[in-house]
């Protein structure tokens, strides 16, 4: 490779690494909804613990880097709640290993699970009749609820996951979908037009998905066929099909560290929020918004590990092949001439 095409990819990977694209714009502009009225900026890690199944995601990096520092043995439980993951995903599809490598599954059943913790008093019933306590010490239980289950169909063009509440108050709100072979994803949260997109790139591998918000009249894939005929229909500048250009998260995998850690930060959400707990960084006063979403980027981080897992595959099984071509009796006969 040159020293011109090392300059190019280098800048374009300190591109990508520009904190200031991942910033959140603070606004209460009156075009937007107001659940996008931010007055604050959260980043959520995605962590794989060594030992556990599939992914977890903390509400705040200050709650995982506790949790790596003290909750290796044990969980030392304190009102603030800080140091405890919020979710866990997990594959429904591995029979053979603790993350899923092959997309084997049985009919009907989920792809995925997304559990939540929760955080009570002894005094304070269970939140859910299905409830397992992980801990329970300083006169608090710490619980893990089933939050969603995650079913994936395919149509002709695209491919659909369906979020089902696993309890009869967690309404199924969340689909996503995408057309086969493409990586962005639509959805519908609060009524509201959104679409996770990627822009993609011929020189590196991007994995910044970034949450916009569409326009009334921008086609959604979850769009119900009387809406996208209307849609088609409406005669709009192609100057404005850009939407709002505005953005309510990030999903990166930038700041990932170390594989070889117990606890491995592999991604981040990073989402604006309106709160009225200005110093919580654990479980308590997360709104419902920031849940969802985390919901969300948690099946994003895995759907592009499972893709990150196939092409490994395959590339594992075109080394193996083109070792298998090089021993061949053919190739060492003409090297003995």
């Amino acid at each position: 490779m040159g020293s011109l095409s090392r300059y190019i990819l280098k800048s374009v990977a300190d591109g990508f690494k520009d904190e200031q694209r991942l910033k959140i714009e603070m606004s209460d502009n009156k075009n937007l909804p107001e659940c996008f009225h931010f007055n604050r900026e959260r980043r959520m890690p995605i962590a794989q613990i060594n030992g556990e199944d599939g992914f977890y995601m903390f509400p705040s990096q200050h709650s995982l880097e506790n949790f790596e520092k003290t909750k290796k043995h044990s969980y030392e439980l304190s009102p603030d709640a800080i140091g405890i993951p919020l979710f866990q995903i997990v594959n429904c599809t591995l029979p053979f290993c603790k993350t899923g490598r092959h997309n084997n599954r049985v009919r009907d059943e989920p792809y995925y699970k997304i559990f939540k913790f929760i955080l009570r008093t002894a005094d304070e019933p269970p939140p859910y009749a299905v409830a397992k306590i992980v801990a329970s010490n300083s006169g608090l239980i710490l619980y893990k609820v089933p939050l969603y289950d995650i079913y994936k169909s395919f149509s002709r063009t695209n491919i659909d996951y369906n979020f089902a509440g696993a309890t009869s108050t967690e309404p199924n709100s969340l689909a996503m979908t995408h057309r086969e072979g493409y990586r962005d994803l639509d959805t519908k949260v609060n009524g509201l037009n959104l679409r996770w997109h990627v822009t993609y790139s011929p020189v590196v591998i991007n994995d910044h998905y970034k949450l916009t918000l569409l326009t009334d009249y921008e086609l959604n894939r979850l769009d119900e066929d009387v809406i996208k005929i209307a849609k088609n229909r409406m005669k709009i500048d192609r100057k404005q099909q850009n939407g709002y250009n505005f953005v309510a998260a990030h999903y990166t995998r930038e700041f990932a560290t170390s594989i070889f850690r117990w606890v491995s930060q592999e991604a981040h959400l990073i989402l604006g929020e309106y709160s009225t707990d200005q110093g919580s960084f654990g479980l308590n006063n997360i709104p419902p918004l920031t849940e969802e979403l985390g919901c969300q980027s948690l099946l994003i981080h895995y759907i592009e590990y499972m893709n990150r897992q196939r092409k490994d595959t395959v590339a594992g099984e075109r080394r193996r092949h083109n070792r298998m071509k090089l021993v061949s009796p053919t190739n060492v006969n003409l090297g003995m001439r």
